[in-house]
């Protein structure tokens, strides 16, 4: 992965009329080889804006 590179696309608009919310759950499996997963909460994100900061 690299940073900016997407990690899912789906049709924001079809999610919302069929009454779901859009959230995206990420989840990171192997957290304990890095030093630092930061993520970032509570913002709403923009396409490029990393949503995680993983150090290793």
């Amino acid at each position: 992965m690299t940073a900016g590179q997407p990690l899912v696309t789906y049709n924001r608009v079809q999610v919302a009329q069929a009454g779901y919310d859009d959230t995206v759950i990420t989840i990171i499996t192997n957290s304990g080889n890095f030093s630092t997963v930061e993520p970032q909460l509570n913002k709403q994100l923009r396409a490029g804006e990393l949503a995680v900061i993983v150090e290793r």
